[in-house]
């Protein structure tokens, strides 16, 4: 759960290359994996109402959208297609696999969280990490360590700046619907 992190960090760490694209889909696939993955992951749990290694293959939050081969897929399309849409896209995504990793260190080396990527899935491994939250409580909570609480505060401030009045933000946001 970084959903300012993302969207503002990653837009602020891709803008150099996004030039010319659209800053809606820039946005949208800094968010992309999480709008995959997490509605899967919490919907089958749901739906089965069983959690993690029960669920079998998506047994996590971080399955098929946090993947280097969902952004070369969605990269390779891009060029195939000439689309700057998707160009758009894969940065965003690219931005947000380069963000949470960068979590996962952190969260990891001060905080001994026990989470895995799936970024190199199927290359790693045959089966995505399982997730370690009893609930999606649980993986809310996640909001008040200090390392996502920053990233959050900080995502939030470049997403602030990058509009130059609360109408623009106002108008931008519209635009988005």
């Amino acid at each position: 759960m970084f959903i300012f992190g993302h969207l503002g960090i990653g837009s602020k760490l891709v803008h150099p290359f996004s030039r010319g694209l659209s800053d809606k889909a820039v946005l949208l696939g800094t968010i992309l994996p999480d709008l995959i993955d997490k509605p899967l992951y919490y919907g089958f749990s749901f739906f089965t109402r069983k959690q993690g290694a029960e669920l079998g293959m998506i047994s996590g939050t971080r399955t098929l959208g946090h993947t280097a081969l969902f952004l070369v897929l969605l990269t390779s399309s891009a060029y195939i297609k000439k689309s700057r849409f998707l160009a758009a896209l894969s940065l965003g995504v690219a931005s947000h696999l380069l963000l949470d990793s960068s979590a996962d260190y952190f969260l990891n080396k001060f905080y001994n969280y026990p989470i895995q990527s799936g970024l190199f899935w199927p290359l790693n491994h045959a089966k995505f990490p399982i997730i370690h939250y009893n609930g999606i409580q649980e993986h809310l909570s996640t909001w008040l360590n200090p390392v996502i609480l920053i990233g959050e505060i900080m995502g939030l401030g470049f997403l602030l700046t990058s509009f130059s009045t609360w109408n623009d933000f106002a108008d931008q946001t519209k635009q988005l619907k």
